[in-house]
């Protein structure tokens, strides 16, 4: 008999445990260091809840999830962040059970919907979220580069760190790339710059530019130290979380620029699901780039 109950400190090892054996802690599909705490990353949640099912006094599986307000119309929504469960407690219902209680606990904080993003690999998610009603609302593309790959440079071409003297050059490239764009804005040469600086493990140290052999530049790109980031995130004692909401607002400026590799070059896939609570379906759903 499976029975859902609030997250103890107990339940820490266990977990950290079944993350290991999930596609949340397979390094081939998730971004993140050694963590110690399994929910370290709460911390930055105002309103979090993590409940954990027990099989025969073992943990089977958990959840977790936040419910956020929207600013403009004070509207609670409920972000749910994760669901793991034991590959020997697989298919034996504990997944449906959680999302169930999930949704009553994001109920009873009066939120209107919920949502979650799946990596897409993982088939065994899309298939729950699809079977208890939630609706595929959008895919969201990311670029990546290997680290290791080596890179042969054309003869004709040079690469190097932007200098911020002449930062000017990758600006005007950057904002007529992205002319087109609805939401775009275009940058100053001082905007700009300072918009790297904002961006933790970022900034113009990192932001490198291609020219020809007559100085022209023809490309301009930024390296992003994620690393960084991710110690932030996983790796740090709840209580220091919760300058991570600071990190997120400088993070909401990266939101707004649109992705420059073109998709042929992408390396990762997520969708978003969503599932409303009040029963009503609204005539336009909106979908929000989580922290």
């Amino acid at each position: 008999m499976v029975s859902i109950r609030p997250f103890s400190e107990g339940d820490n090892q266990r977990m950290l445990e079944i993350e290991r054996h999930c596609p949340q802690g397979d390094e081939k599909c998730a971004m993140g260091v050694d963590k110690k705490d399994i929910i370290a990353r709460y911390g930055m949640y105002d309103n979090w809840i993590v409940l954990v099912a027990e099989e025969d006094a073992k943990i089977a599986g958990w959840i977790g999830l936040t419910v956020k307000t929207m600013p403009e119309k004070k509207e609670k929504y409920a972000y749910i962040t994760e669901v793991m469960v034991d590959p020997a407690f697989q298919r034996t219902g504990v997944a449906t059970k959680l999302v169930k209680d999930a949704e009553r606990k994001a109920q009873e904080m009066k939120a209107s919907y919920a949502y979650c993003y799946i990596y897409e690999p993982n088939k065994a998610s899309r298939f729950l979220f699809e079977k208890m009603g939630y609706s595929e609302m959008r895919g969201i593309k990311f670029p990546g580069i290997s680290t290791y790959k080596k890179m042969d440079v054309p003869p004709e071409y040079s690469i190097k760190p932007v200098d911020t003297k002449k930062i000017g050059d990758a600006v005007s490239l950057i904002d007529e790339y992205n002319s087109g764009f609805m939401h775009f804005m275009p940058f100053t040469d001082q905007a700009f710059e300072s918009h790297l600086k904002l961006i933790p493990g970022y900034g113009p140290e990192n932001f490198w530019e291609v020219r020809d052999k007559k100085n022209n530049i023809a490309a301009c790109a930024g390296l992003w130290d994620s690393s960084r980031l991710v110690n932030l995130y996983y790796a740090r004692e709840p209580a220091a979380m919760k300058i991570m909401k600071s990190v997120f607002g400088a993070l909401n400026h990266i939101m707004k620029v649109p992705k420059f590799p073109a998709e042929g070059e992408i390396s990762g896939y997520f969708i978003s699901w969503i599932m409303h609570l009040t029963g009503e379906k609204p005539m336009l759903c909106l979908h929000f780039l989580s922290t």
